[in-house]
């Protein structure tokens, strides 16, 4: 018995859970004619992580109508066929993280347009400031969001996304 407890009170030592303080996600996306980016700061969410076992877990939320692209009309639209008034948020929750000296990798199910698709990441971090960043893309087709055109031409269909959190 003595032993559990110990393991178990090492394992609350070792494990910290941590909340977004500053957040950063941006989008990028092509249309033949201009590309562009909106940026969002208002992502909530956690990370846990065991340093004993070098595990963890995540879980972002970020609502759609915080993403700003500088023109109002191009925000409008994106609200418009993502369908923001039913699929208010978009969410990613990792089922499996695995913690390297200055990066994770992470999987999980991202949630956009109201489906869910698996998605990988490799996110560096700082564990001494507790930043972590990291980059991915997807497809709209994927999530089943009509793509805009401009002059009868779609958008790209491929969106990139950056992100940058800070934790305390």
């Amino acid at each position: 018995m003595k032993k559990f407890v110990y393991i178990a009170l090492f394992g609350t030592i070792v494990s910290q859970d941590l909340e977004i303080t500053s957040s950063q996600i941006v989008y990028s996306g092509n249309h033949p004619l201009h590309a562009w980016t909106g940026v969002s700061t208002e992502a909530s969410g956690s990370i846990t992580y065991n340093e004993n076992s070098e595990t963890g877990s995540v879980r972002i939320e970020v609502p759609l109508s915080s993403f700003d692209s500088k023109l109002s009309s191009r925000d409008s639209n994106m609200l418009y066929y993502t369908e923001a008034l039913d699929y208010p948020t978009v969410v990613f929750q990792s089922s499996k993280v695995t913690v390297g000296r200055t990066s994770a990798g992470i999987e999980g199910k991202l949630t956009f347009h109201g489906v869910t698709q698996p998605l990988r990441v490799t996110a560096s971090f700082d564990k001494k400031n507790k930043i972590v960043k990291g980059d991915f893309s997807i497809r709209l087709s994927d999530f089943e969001v009509e793509r805009p055109s401009l002059l009868f031409v779609k958008i790209d269909d491929d969106i990139a996304i950056n992100f940058k959190f800070e934790f305390k």
